[in-house]
């Protein structure tokens, strides 16, 4: 996987996790939150701490094909926010 790649699918991560969500500043909150939302919506949600801007978050399980991008990107350093920074 080339430079050029590697900065598309962090992109396109980054997009997908922090665009449009609520930010939580703790665990706690964000599995609250989700608590409460999966008993009104019946769907399974989860509090999750974003790898891009560090807050916590909430949202569905990630998905296999997710879970293999970001194992792909991590030779690359883009796993946390902090790296991206420098």
């Amino acid at each position: 996987m080339n430079r050029y790649q590697t900065d598309v699918l962090r992109a396109r991560l980054e997009y997908a996790s922090c665009v449009g969500k609520k930010t939580y500043f703790s665990q706690r909150e964000a599995d609250d939150k989700a608590t409460l939302s999966s008993f009104h919506s019946r769907e399974e949600l989860v509090g999750y701490q974003c790898p891009f801007c560090a807050l916590w978050h909430m949202g569905h399980r990630k998905s296999r094909e997710r879970l293999e991008s970001e194992r792909k990107l991590k030779p690359y350093k883009f796993e946390n926010a902090k790296r991206r920074a420098m």
